[in-house]
């Protein structure tokens, strides 16, 4: 999708070290766009939280748009970010770790150890303005998102 429509993206995962190697069909859509030379995206081995945004400052203003697909820890942090800086953003929860994080209390003072527990923690954390769907495939198939 960033070579179709020309968007310029950067995944930010601490865990990356490489850049991420090229599929068939990545190399073939950049040759079909004359972009064979280009980097798909820029890879960033960092972890994404606030203090990301303010290491780089450029950030804040840029990003237009922050997605968590499977994000595990970066979870919470990412929407913390995002709805501190007002940043539109969707994130598909995953992972709970209950057990990293002890501080999650819900607003009838119960602890989020379940995905649904953990998902209404996160839609907790805005007065409103976040919005959930259910995509259409199996497993962890919420996405939270704000506009």
């Amino acid at each position: 999708m960033s070579v179709k429509y020309d968007l310029k993206c950067v995944v930010i995962d601490p865990r990356q070290e490489k850049a991420f190697f090229r599929k068939k069909y990545q190399r073939k859509r950049l040759k079909k766009c004359g972009k064979e030379d280009q980097e798909l995206y820029k890879t960033m081995n960092k972890e994404f939280n606030l203090e990301f945004f303010q290491l780089h400052p450029d950030f804040k203003t840029s990003t237009s748009l922050v997605v968590g697909l499977h994000p595990d820890q970066a979870t919470e942090p990412l929407f913390d970010s995002c709805l501190n800086l007002n940043i539109p953003f969707a994130a598909i929860p995953c992972c709970v770790f209950s057990h990293e994080n002890p501080h999650r209390v819900l607003q009838d003072g119960s602890v989020p150890n379940t995905y649904e527990t953990f998902c209404e923690y996160l839609l907790q954390k805005a007065d409103k303005g976040l919005l959930t769907e259910n995509l259409a495939f199996q497993g962890r198939n919420k996405v939270i998102f704000k506009t």
